[in-house]
């Protein structure tokens, strides 16, 4: 690491010196392994799509079974179906759910319904059913099933710029791939997997902003150093003068 009086008088430091150490001792090793460049950039690459597809496996494969409502799609489904058709949430007849699940879909009335739930995920939702109908489960739960799949490269993105590290965001992807129980909520058409993919998108941004910060900072610092004057009295730079 620098030492404070390099930092403070904007000195190079010694042709010794380590340089910053960035990723694992995985990753080291595995650069020595794949040894030439073109690989390294295959496996950059290479190592985030190979998670996702295995996660897009999972939550697609035979994602119309069971081919009728379950659990809490009977308000979100059907929610979304006339969300989709009349621009807000519509009522649905007693035991619409057997006629829904026959693929008797266009039975919900003019008059709204009681609406608990914020609207964006029922029209996430909607966004499935407008690209397949909604005559068939898959078209139901597809737009969630998109939406785990993309929470799990994200999850993987994160991992990188947090540890600098492929191996280790590759790690973390594939085990919130495998996972059972994001899985299962990627694989039925409710909130839940939603609000966890727009937290995770929250989280990245908060992340992708402290490195913008970051490396505005160091801009400046470099800038005052060269200009000869002492960064640490800047209030805009965090520091303070002792």
């Amino acid at each position: 690491m620098t030492s404070p009086d390099i930092a403070a008088t904007g000195a190079r430091p010694a042709a010794h010196a380590a340089p910053a150490r960035t990723g694992s001792r995985l990753d080291d090793w595995w650069a020595r392994v794949l040894r030439t460049p073109q690989r390294l950039q295959l496996w950059y690459w290479g190592a985030p799509i190979a998670v996702t597809l295995l996660a897009a496996i999972l939550r697609l494969w035979d994602l119309g079974t069971p081919h009728v409502l379950v659990f809490d799609e009977t308000f979100y489904v059907k929610d979304a179906w006339s969300l989709l058709h009349l621009g807000y949430e519509g009522s649905w007849p007693d035991k619409a759910d057997q006629s829904f699940n026959a693929g008797n879909t266009n039975i919900f009335e003019s008059s709204p319904s009681f609406v608990a739930h914020p609207p964006l995920g029922k029209w996430i939702i909607a966004l499935g059913m407008a690209a397949t109908g909604a005559g068939n489960s898959f078209g139901w739960r597809l737009s969630t099933a998109v939406v785990g799949i993309l929470a799990v490269l994200i999850v993987f993105l994160i991992a990188r710029v947090l540890f600098s590290s492929t191996i280790i965001a590759t790690i973390a992807g594939f085990l919130f791939a495998i996972d059972g129980h994001a899985i299962v909520m990627s694989r039925v058409a409710l909130l839940d997997n939603i609000v966890m993919f727009f937290a995770l998108l929250a989280f990245g941004c908060v992340l992708l902003d402290r490195r913008w910060h970051a490396n505005r900072l160091a801009a400046k610092l470099l800038a005052a150093r060269r200009a000869g004057r002492d960064p640490r009295g800047d209030p805009c730079s965090g520091g303070a003068r002792g």
